[in-house]
């Protein structure tokens, strides 16, 4: 968990984003819509079995094969939809225990 001091930093940090890129702030207050989010899953999936055939291709001494799946895990991963800080902040809050 964050320390007081750190949730105050990271408030200001936002209230600066907000007020320096409105459009990009209101778009990181989005959360993934059911569409985005099994398209991520999908991302997750193709990454797993790229990285398992890398894994594969390189015991089996496919060198070309097996740096082609790896850089096709790293491209699923980089390119994969991701959850908005505030969607992140949400789905914590429900986890934390109620004091």
């Amino acid at each position: 968990m964050l320390s007081e001091r750190e949730l105050r930093v990271l408030r200001e940090i936002e209230q600066h984003t907000a007020r320096e890129d409105p459009r990009f702030a209101t778009s990181m207050r989005r959360p993934l819509t059911a569409w985005q989010s099994q398209l991520a899953a999908c991302y997750d999936a193709l990454s797993v079995v790229a990285v398992l055939t890398a894994v594969l291709c390189l015991l089996l001494g496919l060198l070309g094969a097996g740096l082609t799946a790896a850089l096709l895990a790293v491209g699923a991963t980089v390119v994969r939809p991701r959850p908005s800080a505030a969607s992140i902040r949400q789905w914590r809050s429900r986890d934390r225990p109620r004091q």
